[in-house]
């Protein structure tokens, strides 16, 4: 049994989200909170970036990390072998998305720990993750080497509202084929001020300048 602390979160309204979001952002800014929401679908490296990516933050930030997920705690589980402070958000499987007020139940868990640093590991359902506004400081897609070029046309609101792009699996791309110029061109096409970085979380390339770009971003909002 996993003795990670498990978050039900409820279903929210729509209509005041956005609300809602602002005013949790603006609460963020005033406490030193930098809070980061990681989207990307399933099988994308979410999970595995988090693992390479939070070591690496820890002797400069408390960090903290809430993974969401329909029931289950496997990527909980695994986060945890890396971070001290995780907590499992469980999403009503008719409504799979994490709101500002499901940020807030999350963070209000953490701040007793003296966390400064939040990474969201949101769920891997690319439309509702973008549509939902989670209050976050930050909005980073990854998107993988597996598949296609064109994500980010299919599905460009989530771009859109992204400061960054992760392309993870840089390592497999040579043998599926995967076109990175055109992943990037396609990228700026929708949003031309997105930071892109090529990563593998198994091999390790671009993760230290992705920190890097990072920790500047999290000692705006945290100062020293």
């Amino acid at each position: 049994m996993s003795d990670i602390k498990i978050i039900e979160l409820e279903e929210a309204d729509a209509l005041t989200n956005d609300e809602a979001a602002a005013e949790l952002r603006d609460q963020l800014k005033d406490m030193g909170i930098f809070m980061l929401n990681l989207m990307g679908a399933p099988g994308s490296g979410k999970t595995e970036l988090l693992r390479q990516t939070i070591p690496q933050l820890t002797n400069s930030f408390q960090v903290g990390c809430m993974c969401t997920d329909l029931d289950t705690t496997l990527d909980a589980e695994r986060i945890g072998e890396v971070c001290d402070h995780v907590l499992q958000l469980h999403v009503g499987g008719m409504w799979p998305y994490v709101s500002a007020e499901g940020s807030r139940s999350g963070l209000m868990e953490l701040i007793p720990e003296d966390v400064n640093v939040v990474m969201l590991e949101n769920l891997g359902v690319l439309i509702s993750a973008a549509a939902w506004d989670t209050g976050s400081t930050m909005n980073v897609v990854v998107v993988s080497a597996t598949g296609g070029p064109n994500t980010s046309l299919k599905y460009s609101y989530m771009f859109a509202i992204c400061d960054a792009v992760l392309i993870n699996k840089s390592d497999l791309a040579g043998v599926t084929g995967f076109d990175l110029e055109k992943c990037k061109k396609n990228i700026h096409a929708v949003n031309e001020n997105a930071q892109v970085f090529v990563v593998s979380a198994k091999t390790g390339e671009g993760i230290g300048e992705w920190v890097e770009w990072l920790s500047g971003h999290i000692l705006k909002q945290v100062g020293q």
